[in-house]
């Protein structure tokens, strides 16, 4: 018949459980330092007996733990004296590293600005040479004026300069004595 193992198994595991209860201990009892009674202790008790130490004894025991002691101590030094190194050379390497960081940032920034005034430079240029191709030879030495601002010593802004200062000079009878400055502050290595 279907079942009869499960009845078979309850009724076993309800006489188990009966023994367990009629016994007088549950459990055996832990013999361990931490359940000794207290007066196991004391000198006077009855569970240990304490021998007095000798001064010999004393100064070895003493000595022992001065040794262990300073260790100890040693140790804990060599433990902060590393880790303090190991913080300064990590702090100075992050401060190098921040500031090649820094050079490089400052550098891109630098081209950023020459490539910006270059740019402006070549603008002035290009307009200069448009307005002396059209015979308009005030408003480029203008625009030369311009970029040689942008970069005071370039010798083309300078040459065109003078340039369009002759043609003003030549066709238009103005801007005559500022050719002449100029050339003699243009000098050709």
């Amino acid at each position: 018949m279907a079942g009869e193992g499960f009845a078979r198994h309850g009724s076993t595991s309800l006489n188990e459980n009966r023994k367990l209860i009629k016994r007088r201990k549950l459990f055996d009892k832990e013999r361990s330092f931490l359940n000794l009674k207290n007066k196991v202790f004391h000198k006077d008790s009855e569970g240990i007996a304490l021998k007095s130490l000798s001064k010999k004894e004393r100064r070895h025991y003493r000595a022992k733990t001065k040794r262990s002691y300073a260790k100890d101590i040693f140790y804990t030094r060599l433990i902060v004296i590393i880790g303090i190194t190991l913080f300064v050379i990590m702090s100075f390497s992050l401060y190098l590293n921040t500031s090649k960081r820094e050079l490089v940032i400052e550098g891109h920034q630098q081209t950023a600005r020459t490539t910006k005034r270059l740019k402006e430079y070549n603008y002035y240029i290009n307009s200069g040479d448009a307005w002396y191709n059209q015979k308009k030879y005030y408003n480029a030495a203008f625009q030369y004026r311009l970029a040689l601002e942008v970069f005071p010593k370039d010798s083309i802004a300078l040459e065109k300069l003078i340039q369009a200062y002759d043609a003003n000079c030549f066709y238009d009878q103005r801007n005559c004595g500022k050719s002449e400055a100029l050339m003699t502050s243009f000098h050709v290595n």
